[in-house]
């Protein structure tokens, strides 16, 4: 089964989730769009604290027990990024 992390971009939620069936991890500094994520059916949420990307990666992956399958980062915040490729086997950027 993939796992996919979806950083900071709460629109992609719904497209996510109603097009792929794997469990779904919205990773956000705004507990507000992590409560809209989780409305929108978001297997799993997690509020970070922390812009710096290696302290992110560090917290979602002891929340998921692992690294991430596939990241999908579409902030464009050089610390979201940066999370994402420390936390990710596929990277996705911007779409």
């Amino acid at each position: 089964m993939i796992t996919f992390l979806i950083l900071s971009f709460i629109y992609l939620a719904n497209t996510a989730i109603t097009t792929v069936s794997h469990p779904f991890w919205f990773v956000d500094i705004s507990e507000s769009r992590l409560k809209v994520a989780k409305s929108m059916g978001a297997d799993h949420t997690l509020l970070i604290k922390t812009r710096d990307g290696q302290e992110v990666a560090k917290q979602v992956e002891q929340a998921m027990g692992s690294l991430a399958d596939v990241t999908v980062e579409c902030s464009g915040a050089e610390s979201s990024i940066q999370a994402g490729i420390y936390v990710s086997r596929i990277i996705v950027e911007n779409l």
